[in-house]
């Protein structure tokens, strides 16, 4: 490992890596320090394995910040592509959303290793960052990191490396974004809480409902909160005994806090006076709700229906309200919402406003997307600035 370095990239996740592989493109010398036993090891979990790598219509009102993203994303499928053309990658898309050839998220990552294995660059793994410092008389950074090698004088040995700039492009996992909230305290940087985004919620489940688990339906869905409906989004949603899952959830946990409802419509097509009018054919509304849902959920909706006395299954079929208790399993979150505020960045180059040299990228920053390949689309993407405006700051620091 070098003393030194152009470009320190923290964080060897996609938007690391990308950020690594154009910063050598650009000439400069760049180290990767990552602290799990690889990188690019996060790829492998997108997509459920098949990395649904970008999608098709990049719009900006698909993230939290449309604002900041909008200059990112502007020609962004078009750069993507490039980069994985360039790789060897062929591609398939499915619904608008992109995918490997292979529908693997194995292919993604080995293509991207292969691309960043041909450039002057170090990927350093086991390498956990403990301390970062802006040397401002020198206009440098000193980062102080793990290293795996055995050490007889102390139990943990360090080593430091001083880089001309530095990318931050830690923060996939939670664990990962704790990471991150220690190297903005270090520089002063202001980071908004984490939370998990994109996973399945747990609810208050009627012991009724739980019976359908397993079951999907296509509904709308409504995040309520103070009575108020915040979002809504219309797609599949999956029941279990827990809560509620499914893609149509997924995109609504980015946004939900503890004690807010959701209330799906499941059948967003017809009426209550329509349904009203179905039900009335027959002594069984059970009968009639399985024509409209799954069997078994229709049985489960008049099973809680006659608990609850008050309800009526139509206007469950309506209106089946659930209050949210928190993320179901924050270890299988897909993303991390939250992270290093954005109006400390300039939207256009992503480095500090106050610290010259200093970039961030991917989901080091407090920028998260839908389902459907808008948060891999960022990390590419952001990577791709990052690394080229880490260079060109390092090249005019050596001029």
């Amino acid at each position: 490992m070098p003393d030194t370095t152009d470009v320190c990239v923290i964080g060897g996740g996609p938007a690391g890596l990308t950020a690594a592989l154009y910063a050598a493109k650009k000439g400069a010398r760049v180290v990767v320090l990552e602290r799990a036993d690889t990188c690019g090891k996060t790829i492998l979990a997108t997509g459920n394995g098949r990395c649904n790598f970008a999608n098709e219509q990049l719009l900006p009102e698909r993230y939290n910040n449309p604002s900041f993203v909008k200059q990112i994303l502007d020609n962004g499928l078009a750069q993507i592509l490039e980069l994985f053309q360039s790789c060897g990658m062929a591609w398939t898309s499915i619904e608008e959303r992109l995918y490997p050839m292979s529908l693997s998220a194995a292919s993604v990552r080995d293509v991207l290793l292969g691309a960043v294995a041909e450039q002057p660059v170090i990927l350093a793994s086991l390498r956990e960052v403990l301390a970062i410092t802006n040397i401002s008389q020198q206009a440098k950074y000193e980062i102080t990191y793990t290293d795996p090698q055995p050490c007889t004088t102390s139990a943990v040995n360090t080593r430091t490396l001083i880089a001309s700039s530095v990318i931050i492009a830690c923060g996939g996992a939670l664990t990962g974004a704790a990471h991150t909230s220690d190297i903005a305290q270090a520089l002063n940087l202001t980071s908004t809480p984490t939370r998990p985004g994109l996973c399945a919620l747990t609810c208050s489940m009627p012991v009724e409902l739980k019976q359908a688990d397993g079951r999907r339906a296509h509904c709308l869905a409504t995040l309520v909160r103070n009575n108020q409906p915040l979002v809504q989004e219309s797609g599949e949603v999956l029941f279990r005994s827990y809560g509620l899952s499914g893609v149509v959830i997924f995109d609504l946990s980015r946004f939900v806090q503890s004690g807010d409802e959701i209330v799906l419509d499941l059948a967003p097509s017809l009426s209550k006076a329509t349904i009203q009018t179905l039900c009335s054919h027959t002594h069984a509304p059970a009968h009639t709700l399985s024509g409209i849902v799954d069997p078994v959920l229709a049985q489960a909706l008049e099973s809680y229906a006659h608990a609850a006395a008050s309800s009526d299954p139509v206007q469950l079929i309506k209106e089946l309200r659930f209050r949210v208790e928190g993320a179901a399993d924050k270890t299988h979150a897909q993303i991390t919402c939250g992270g290093l505020a954005t109006d400390s960045f300039d939207p256009t180059t992503l480095e500090a406003y106050a610290l010259p040299g200093c970039f961030a990228c991917g989901e080091a920053l407090n920028i998260d997307g839908a389902c459907g390949g808008f948060n891999l689309a960022w990390a590419w993407l952001s990577g791709m600035r990052a690394g080229n405006e880490a260079a060109h700051y390092s090249s005019n620091r050596h001029s």
